[in-house]
């Protein structure tokens, strides 16, 4: 490593030096990676503000920057026990994430026991909207869980939106209340 010449000045051997050199490569290689790391950090936390800034929450910011257009708060609606023969409204969050209006223009269900009203509308930019349905339990299927689906027709190109509701149809207590 170190040599000590005639004079007592000490050389640096090339096997010395070289250890120096890969031990500075070393660092420079984990500066400039904690470098990348800090700017990805910094990136990340902007992206955080400006979600918040702009939504109010991280997570539409993602959306939007996911290409979502129009959101819901909550895709499954879990309703519970509904007695046959009888309805139970339901009320999704709509928020529309763009800066232009969102039009939705009716819906598709995979029953008559879906009816949504006030449909097509006009969601403004940046706004929501609470999309009011109801559902009818059917006499026919008592005591059985089902969960029915509706896809929402809208104005702009985004992925498909589904939305859910969960619901057990129980027997109808009512009607035999009312027998003597």
């Amino acid at each position: 490593m170190e040599e000590t010449g005639r004079h007592g000045v000490r050389a640096m051997t090339d096997e010395g030096t070289e250890k120096i050199n890969k031990s500075k490569g070393s660092h420079e290689l984990f500066v400039s990676l904690l470098g990348i790391v800090g700017s990805l950090l910094v990136i990340v936390a902007l992206f955080a503000i400006w979600s918040y800034v702009t939504y109010g929450d991280i997570r539409s910011g993602w959306l939007w920057f996911s290409g979502y257009k129009l959101v819901a708060e909550q895709y499954r609606i879990d309703l519970g026990e509904v007695p046959a023969g009888e309805s139970k409204p339901i009320t999704f969050r709509l928020r529309n994430l763009t800066g232009e209006p969102v039009l939705i223009l009716g819906v598709e269900t995979d029953c008559s026991c879906l009816a949504a009203s006030e449909l097509p509308v006009t969601i403004p930019p940046r706004k929501t909207w609470d999309f009011e349905v109801l559902f009818m339990a059917s006499e026919s299927v008592p005591e059985e869980e089902v969960i029915r689906q509706m896809i929402l027709n809208i104005s702009v190109d985004q992925p498909i939106m589904l939305l859910e509701v969960r619901v057990k149809i129980v027997p109808n207590n009512k009607e035999k209340q009312n027998d003597p």
